[in-house]
């Protein structure tokens, strides 16, 4: 993943085929955050959806996975159960969100450095 420009690929698979950690551990290595595993954090959340007026409950197991370096929001999946209880799958690779935590980690090792 070069971190030039932004990557969206939306895939559509089966309930039991969908993995986003093999994603995150790709992005991670292809960026050269491999070494800096202690700064890196994924987060995982429920998509709840509020109930409008006249549409009634909507409730889903839709999921947000976030892969933070530094604090900065490097890669993400987003995961929607379909009708037919397929997942469609989002992934999202931020080349800002890269370009951050590359700047990020060199200003904490020059830092580190200098004491």
């Amino acid at each position: 993943m070069k971190a030039e420009q932004d990557t969206i690929i939306q895939k559509r698979m089966q309930l039991e085929d969908f993995e986003f950690m093999d994603f995150f551990a790709g992005v991670i290595e292809d960026c050269g955050f491999s070494e800096f595993g202690c700064f890196s954090e994924i987060r995982s959340r429920a998509v709840c959806y509020d109930c409008c007026s006249g549409c009634g409950d909507h409730l889903t197991d839709d999921k947000v996975h976030q892969l933070l370096v530094m604090d900065c929001l490097v890669a993400m999946v987003y995961e929607r159960r379909t009708e037919m209880n397929f997942i469609e799958a989002t992934y999202v690779v931020s080349a800002n969100g890269i370009r951050w935590a590359r700047y990020r980690l060199r200003d904490y090792y020059k830092d580190i450095r200098n004491k």
